[in-house]
């Protein structure tokens, strides 16, 4: 069970519904201005619900349920990710060096490779055994590995930011400039689609990949 939290200032009590998205099932904690957090906690506790989409206003649950991560679903999208900054930066695939940082090569890091063999240039690895993985991207894929910086670069691992850097290693990555979205699954109204994404993906029920979507310069990202 999975929870998320709306403000509803017409109600004096909070008020809890059972909702199921993709057979996912959810509890919408609908909350007033005030509100006792233990009493909200306990009735949290009573109905199993494991992790939450998104932070109430107002307050703090007690105890409160873990913040779900989004940051498998965003390196689930790294390789569409990385060629739709690209785009942005008006940098042309077929001249382009993709970076990838990482701590370790996993399932995540290597699907992200395999998509951008031929998609692009040339690659850039900073990872644990990069010549072997290098090895085995030219000879079964035919793409040059690079040393240096990729004209933008994936971090799957922590990092700094730096221009041309897509931070992907916090557990709520936020990347500027981006968000996801998968039409076929309206969100509740009110529900954080990226956190509702999040448990789909987690929990095998979500279709293929999200799409990434570029935002307009200038709009603020709606990590609601």
């Amino acid at each position: 069970m999975y929870a998320y939290y709306v403000t509803n200032t017409a109600h004096r009590r909070p008020r809890y519904y059972e909702e199921t998205v993709c057979g996912l099932p959810l509890l919408r904690i609908e909350l007033p201005r005030r509100w006792n957090g233990r009493r909200v906690g306990a009735v949290l506790r009573r109905a199993g619900v494991r992790y939450a989409l998104n932070l109430p206003e107002g307050g703090t649950v007690t105890p409160e349920p873990p913040l779900l991560s989004t940051r498998s679903l965003w390196q689930s999208v790294a390789a569409e990710l990385a060629l739709a900054a690209l785009t942005r930066r008006g940098i042309p695939r077929e001249t382009a060096t993709v970076g990838v940082l990482a701590s370790r090569v996993t399932r995540e890091v290597w699907a992200a490779l395999e998509r951008l063999s031929g998609q692009v240039r040339a690659l850039a690895l900073d990872l644990p055994e990069r010549e072997r993985v290098a090895l085995y991207l030219q000879r079964e894929n035919g793409v040059p590995v690079l040393a240096g910086a990729g004209d933008v670069t994936l971090c799957f691992a922590p990092a700094e930011p730096r221009e041309g850097r897509l931070l992907l290693g916090a557990e709520r990555p936020a990347v500027e400039g981006f968000t996801l979205s998968v039409p076929e699954i309206p969100a509740p109204e009110g529900c954080p689609a990226e956190g509702l994404y999040a448990a789909l993906y987690q929990s095998g029920r979500l279709p293929g990949r999200p799409k990434v979507c570029a935002q307009k310069e200038g709009l603020p990202s709606d990590r609601a």
